[in-house]
C-alpha cells in the first residue's frame, strides 16, 4: 500500500515526514515542522483522537484503534509528541529525530492526557527498519515519565540516546521512568552521564 505514496523532493535541511492514519490517507510537508504533535485526544469528538503536525495540517476524529505510521527524519531540534490518555499504536519506520542541539528537549515524549496530577499515557510503538531518537541535555531520546506506559514491539530497531543526566528511554534530569515493556524488536538505549539506558534520569528512579 505504501508504494502508492508520492514523495516530495526535499532538501537535506528539511524535515521529510509523513503521518499516515491510513495507507492511502496522508499528509506531506516540505518545510521543517516547528511544533509536532502526533496524537492528541479530540475534544470535539470524545473517544476519538487527532493527528496534527506543523502549524496547519491536521486530521481529526480518528479511531484510536488505527495504527498511525510516522516516517522521515529531522535534525532541527524538533520533538514528536504524544498527548493522549487514549491508548494508541504508532508505527515508526526508518524514523530519525535528533534534538541533541537543544537543551531540555526530547526526540519523542509521552505527555499523556486527562486531569490527574500525573497524566496517563499508553502507547504501543511498533518498530520497522532503523529508528533513532536523540535527546538534548537533560532529556531522554524517548521520554516516558511516571504514569506513562510504553510497549515496544515489531521487528525493527530503535536507537535511543539521552542527553547528559537523562535516560535513553525513560526519565529526564531528576525524573523517574515510567512503565516500559519490550516485547519485540532490537532496542539500543544509551543514557547520558549518571543516567540509566532504560529507566530513570539523574537522581530519578525506575
Amino acid at each position: 500500500e505504501e508504494n502508492n505514496l508520492k514523495w516530495l523532493n526535499t532538501s537535506t535541511k528539511s524535515a521529510r515526514i509523513l503521518v499516515l492514519p491510513k495507507a492511502r490517507e496522508y499528509f506531506e510537508r516540505k518545510q521543517v515542522f516547528k511544533s509536532y504533535k502526533l496524537i492528541k485526544d479530540d475534544e470535539n469528538a470524545p473517544g476519538k483522537i487527532k493527528v496534527s503536525f506543523g502549524n496547519a495540517q491536521s486530521k481529526n476524529s480518528i479511531d484510536p484503534s488505527q495504527i498511525i505510521t510516522v516516517i522521515g527524519s529531522t535534525t532541527n531540534n524538533n520533538e514528536l509528541k504524544v498527548e493522549t490518555a487514549t491508548p494508541v499504536t504508532i508505527r515508526v519506520k526508518d524514523l530519525s529525530i535528533d534534538s541533541s542541539r537543544t537543551s531540555y528537549k526530547s526526540a519523542m515524549v509521552l505527555i499523556g492526557g486527562g486531569t490527574s496530577e500525573q497524566k496517563s499515557a499508553d502507547v504501543t510503538l511498533i518498530l520497522e527498519g532503523e529508528n533513532t531518537f536523540i535527546g538534548g541535555f537533560g532529556r531522554p531520546g524517548i521520554e516516558v515519565g511516571p504514569g506513562k506506559k510504553l510497549t515496544i514491539e515489531g521487528s525493527g530497531t530503535v536507537n535511543a540516546k539521552g542527553g547528559d543526566n537523562a535516560a535513553g528511554i525513560g526519565g529526564g534530569d531528576g525524573g523517574s521512568g515510567g512503565n516500559i515493556t519490550i516485547n519485540g524488536g532490537t532496542v539500543n538505549a544509551e543514557g547520558g552521564n549518571s543516567a540509566a539506558g532504560i529507566g530513570g534520569g539523574y537522581k530519578g528512579s525506575g
